[in-house]
């Protein structure tokens, strides 16, 4: 018996309890969502990932999500010789999303979110705890989108 058989029956208990305890999925609107965010390589990824979470890129839509995005790093602990230690980065991102159509504003928020990294005498691996957090920081970001997304209030 294939793996995919015996999965069957146990996936299918499971739907029907969940479906017994109240769960149920996040449906959408049923209508493209075309997702803008200006900027540099950060927006792109930004852009990517909600595109990912949100079903992807739509020539086409009947509302557009668009997403300012300002991402700033600081410090945030120093070493008692007096080198940086600790630095972070944080996103601020504020959304809209409007008809395509006549242009009202349907929803709007904003996002936070940051992580950090330590820094180390190695410039390679500084490099690439700094990229990782930056990463880190624009997933979380667009988790907490889609999430206030999928969950608003319907009209």
């Amino acid at each position: 018996m294939s793996s995919s058989r015996r999965r069957a029956p146990l996936l299918l208990a499971l739907a029907i309890m969940l479906g017994g305890c109240g769960y149920q999925t996040v449906e959408r609107d049923g209508d493209a969502l075309i997702i803008s965010v200006p900027g540099d390589g950060d927006g792109y990824i930004l852009e990517r990932q909600l595109e990912e979470r949100l079903g992807g890129a739509f020539a086409a839509g009947t509302h557009s999500m668009i997403v300012q995005l300002d991402v700033e790093e600081r410090t945030d602990a120093f070493a008692s010789s007096g080198g940086v230690t600790r630095q972070a980065v944080e996103g601020k991102a504020n959304y809209r999303v409007i008809d395509a159509n006549g242009g009202d504003v349907l929803y709007q928020g904003q996002a936070v979110a940051w992580a950090s990294w330590t820094d180390s005498s190695d410039i390679l691996a500084t490099r690439n705890a700094r990229r990782d957090a930056r990463e880190r920081m624009l997933a979380k970001l667009a988790d907490r989108i889609t999430t206030r997304w999928m969950t608003r209030p319907r009209q």
